[in-house]
């Protein structure tokens, strides 16, 4: 079997397992953190809570889905033919986007900020000076070049979302069907919209959703619109991997799938957690 062979066979089992409709129904109806968790074991949710406890905060939920998130990108990226593992990478880092635009405005990192392996790499020396950040410095990886430039402070002359979507286009193997790289610009705009007009206007090519064009391209849109955001890019990214389920770009596919399963994941939990008396959804 062919590299790419091998790696559509795998993405195709991955794709067959993800959670469906009743998987999500199953962990809605739950209103503790407990039963959330109790109630995704044995469905396809469980490889995702794999490690939160009933007991964490929402920090700690964040760490361990950032760290299956990372770990799936590596996972996925082994199998593929090694000219489309950069682009694979940079899709991965999607969800680094909102951390990437805080710290290049020049703000202060927050304190989860400093404890992740990764956007610990990415302070700037005077960010994590401190004996405090010691343990923090000695469990750092090495930060992709590319996403340690994203980070850096005094580029706003250039903003997050367009160096984002340059190096996503400079990545993309010329076999990358168009298709594709839209919807790469999709992903990365869901994921950064809330912070900045340079997020959506990244998407520039495609007809924006009605729901989208309504918000305040400054604004975090109502749950509501996130919503219908993440249907919509969803429903994008299954018509990729239906077009192109056996060629590179249903690695592509199913990867940000899991992406926006996991940040949908992450907010059912976060909820719980934050909010753990209050009522559910009518």
């Amino acid at each position: 079997m062919s590299d790419c062979g091998y790696a559509t066979a795998r993405v195709a089992a991955r794709f067959g397992a993800r959670p469906q409709d009743g998987d999500w129904h199953r962990i809605e109806l739950q209103r503790a953190l407990a039963a959330v968790l109790d109630a995704a074991r044995g469905t396809p949710l469980a490889r995702w809570t794999a490690g939160v406890a009933s007991g964490h905060d929402v920090h700690a939920i964040a760490a361990v889905l950032r760290g299956h998130r990372r770990a799936l990108a590596a996972e996925i990226g082994g199998w593929m033919p090694a000219e489309w593992r950069p682009a694979l990478a940079w899709l991965a880092v999607a969800p680094d986007l909102p951390v990437c635009a805080h710290l290049a405005a020049g703000r202060p990192p927050l304190p989860w900020m400093r404890d992740d392996t990764v956007y610990g790499a990415l302070l700037a020396p005077g960010h994590d000076a401190g004996p405090d950040d010691a343990p923090a410095r000695a469990g750092r990886v090495a930060a992709d070049a590319a996403l340690a430039a994203l980070a850096a402070p005094g580029n706003a002359a250039s903003p997050v979302g367009e160096r984002w979507r340059a190096e996503w286009h400079r990545r993309l193997p010329r076999a990358a069907p168009p298709m594709l790289a839209e919807a790469g610009l999709r992903v990365a705009a869901h994921f950064g919209a809330a912070f900045g007009p340079s997020f959506p206007d990244m998407h520039r090519p495609a007809p924006r959703t009605a729901s989208a064009a309504a918000m305040p391209a400054t604004a975090p849109p109502p749950a509501v619109f996130a919503t219908g955001a993440r249907a919509a890019l969803s429903a994008q990214l299954t018509r990729l991997y239906r077009r192109c389920s056996c060629e590179p770009a249903a690695a592509f596919a199913y990867l940000g799938l899991a992406l926006v399963d996991l940040e949908r994941l992450e907010g059912e939990l976060a909820r719980r957690a934050l909010f753990p008396d209050l009522p559910l959804a009518a």
